[in-house]
């Protein structure tokens, strides 16, 4: 898969969704790629971690905050000030929005959340925990595009995952959401490219990576199905040969 990456010497690529396995990937396979690497995260243990895991690399530029409707300004004009503009940004579905640690989605208040029936859920509560991963994906969006306004070669990648067995009803419904916005944004994207509407998406590229397979897996799986190369690698090579 190394072939797949191409050169993004110079460029500043803003990761959002939080440094888990996914994140981790995507900056390794940019930062091999020259890029310079913007990530976020809530935990600052984390990003110290991932600093680490990386080799200390001099592109990477570490932001502790979120990027949650609640704090996402707040965190894009702190990557701004460090990183003074972006060229790429992409923003993935690796986000455990139902988790209570201190990463990037420590944001419900139930931890039962995840794992609730629909039906068991007050309507407040299912408006807002169906709809936590497309306004993440939403914010980060509305503050990156026009921001890559009119320059060219910018680009917005969504990496999103598929729906199982394992996923329960609110991850089902959130993953779909995300979906719903990658394919409006690559539409309005394609009709600004034929001079068909308005100024859409600004001219920027927006692309959408789905992968169907299991990423994170349980260590027993790993164990009998040992991969030669983490999932999470590929992928990061194939955005960063986008």
């Amino acid at each position: 898969m190394a072939s797949l990456v191409s050169s993004l010497a110079g460029k500043k690529v803003l990761i959002a969704g939080g440094v888990g396995t996914i994140g981790r990937g995507l900056a390794r396979s940019l930062l091999q790629s020259g890029a310079i690497v913007v990530v976020n995260s809530r935990s600052q243990r984390k990003l110290d971690q991932l600093y680490e895991d990386l080799g200390r690399p001099e592109r990477l530029i570490m932001i502790n905050g979120t990027m949650m409707p609640s704090g996402v300004e707040e965190t894009m004009n702190e990557v701004y000030k460090r990183a003074d503009s972006i060229d790429h940004v992409v923003a993935h579905c690796g986000v455990r929005w139902w988790s209570r640690d201190s990463d990037e989605t420590n944001i419900t208040s139930l931890p039962s959340a995840a794992t609730s029936s629909i039906t068991s859920l007050g309507l407040e509560e299912f408006q807002v925990q169906t709809r936590m991963l497309v306004d993440m994906h939403w914010g980060v969006a509305a503050q990156t595009l026009p921001m890559m306004a009119g320059r060219p070669g910018t680009s917005f990648t969504f990496v999103t995952g598929g729906t199982n067995i394992r996923s329960s009803a609110l991850q089902t419904m959130n993953t779909q959401m995300v979906w719903g916005l990658a394919e409006v944004l690559r539409s309005e994207a394609a009709a600004k490219a034929a001079n068909m509407r308005g100024d859409c998406v600004h001219g920027v590229r927006v692309d959408e990576v789905r992968i169907q397979m299991k990423v994170d897996r349980d260590p027993k799986e790993r164990a009998a199905e040992p991969r030669a190369r983490p999932l999470s690698s590929d992928i990061g090579d194939v955005v960063a040969g986008l």
